[in-house]
């Protein structure tokens, strides 16, 4: 199995006008490549398609899968955690939170402090928030929106 595959985004659309034609091609394309490296999925090189009906980018190569991520947190203050011995809620909450039982934190730099590894997620799971992501970004380039009708889809 190949670890890395071709990817296609296109966006087909009404007739946009041509001022924003060419701005919202580099947007699309800059917030999918900008998602996938920000979430640390390795990308080839990415080439954008434009017309005043679609709007595409193509990336020659992208990771199928997320590499592992190292998770680390910090929790309350080691002084405040325990009491008589006992954990604190304060602390027992910090550990709630990671999934973990109290005993297992550690300490870093005085406070409580929680670290896993975290096996990475197949990039084509990420695909959808990184796409929601990309057209907000993508909406503020557009000032102006269509209405249909008395309703207030846009």
């Amino acid at each position: 199995m190949s670890s890395t595959a071709p990817l296609l985004i296109e966006i087909g659309c009404e007739d946009l006008p041509a001022r924003y034609v060419v701005p919202l091609a580099e947007a699309l394309s800059a917030g999918v490549t900008n998602g996938l490296s920000k979430r640390g999925v390795a990308t080839g090189t990415a080439r954008t398609f434009a017309t005043p009906r679609r709007i595409a980018v193509q990336i020659d190569a992208v990771a199928v899968q997320q590499p592992d991520q190292a998770v680390e947190r910090s929790g309350p203050a080691v002084a405040a955690a325990t009491k008589d011995g006992v954990p604190t809620p304060a602390a027992l909450g910090f550990a709630k939170t990671c999934g973990v039982e109290f005993a297992e934190l550690g300490e870093k730099n005085g406070k409580l402090h929680f670290s896993k590894l975290q096996p990475g997620k197949a990039t084509a799971s990420l695909l959808p928030e990184i796409f929601e992501e990309t057209l907000k970004s993508m909406d503020e380039l557009v000032p102006k929106r269509m209405r249909w009708g008395s309703g207030e889809e846009t």
